[in-house]
């Protein structure tokens, strides 16, 4: 009896595992989407003070949230249209990303504005969480190279938290480039191979 029991643990965490890769997989434009309108907020940034045009970080950030949100969710309805009920790694993929989603803008925002959190530990902030959503999925799909990203942007977030400076907010571009965007583009290619 108990090895039954056992046997069905087994092939039920084996098909979480293979679920949550084929989620991954698909959510590469996610990780397109999010790091590059980041990427593009961080630009925009260091234009602004570059050229003291005075636009406050408001204007900056909270169309690229709305913007992120708004395609988010397209292509959220996108890729699982055809899916009448959700896998239970696709739940908990959705609710770990969709929880630090909220939490980057309440941290970032309203925790700088109400000085609570300082602007240069803001990316420091945000790779915490980062590496937390990696970690946590690295564990539901298998994979080795998301848990080495997380440890990678648990340790930016430590490096930045230590040596703070006008350079954690490019630094935190770099990383969004080499850990999320070109993953992304890697993981939105290979949807493309298994999908033929």
């Amino acid at each position: 009896m108990e090895n039954i029991r056992a046997q069905e643990e087994l092939a039920f965490i084996k098909k979480v595992i293979a679920d949550t890769q084929h989620v991954f997989v698909q959510n590469g434009h996610q990780y397109i989407l999010w790091s590059s309108l980041a990427i593009i907020g961080i630009l925009v940034k260091y234009i602004n003070e570059g050229l003291n045009l005075g636009i406050s970080g408001l204007w900056i950030w909270i169309p690229v949230i709305v913007i992120g949100l708004i395609f988010s969710e397209i292509l959220k309805r996108r890729n699982y249209n055809k899916i009448r009920s959700k896998t239970f790694s696709q739940k908990i993929f959705e609710t770990t990303w969709t929880a630090l989603v909220i939490s980057f803008p309440i941290l970032a925002l309203v925790g700088f504005y109400t000085d609570a959190i300082t602007t240069d530990a803001v990316p420091s902030v945000i790779a915490t969480l980062l590496g937390c959503g990696y970690f946590i999925t690295s564990y539901l799909s298998d994979s080795k190279w998301m848990r080495f990203s997380a440890f990678v942007w648990w340790i930016f977030a430590i490096t930045m938290f230590l040596f703070p400076g006008k350079h954690s907010v490019a630094g935190l571009g770099l990383m969004l480039i080499f850990f999320q965007l070109i993953p992304g583009i890697i993981l939105s290619r290979k949807r493309k191979t298994t999908a033929k």
